[in-house]
């Protein structure tokens, strides 16, 4: 027959497993998401904020709204017959 001592023991020994499970769930969770967010490029003047593009896979500065840089675009694209 258990304890009182042995069974809050073993009761909190699982709170402590299940406490460590939920944590490296969302440091895995972070892992993953955290690097595929890009920084949000501005710049701050006296007329305001103004946010700035730029291209998913070089990181190049755009002028326009897009999400690739023409080079890259390129590089994607199926080049034609």
């Amino acid at each position: 027959m258990q304890t009182v001592q042995q069974y809050l023991d073993r009761y909190l020994a699982r709170i402590r497993e299940w406490h460590a499970q939920r944590r490296a769930r969302r440091q895995l969770l972070t892992l993953l998401v955290v690097p595929i967010e890009m920084p949000i490029l501005r710049e701050v003047s006296s007329q305001g904020i103004r946010i700035l593009s730029l291209c998913a896979t070089c990181g190049a500065r755009l002028g326009r709204s897009a999400t690739l840089c023409d080079d890259c675009a390129r590089k994607r694209s199926p080049s034609a017959p």
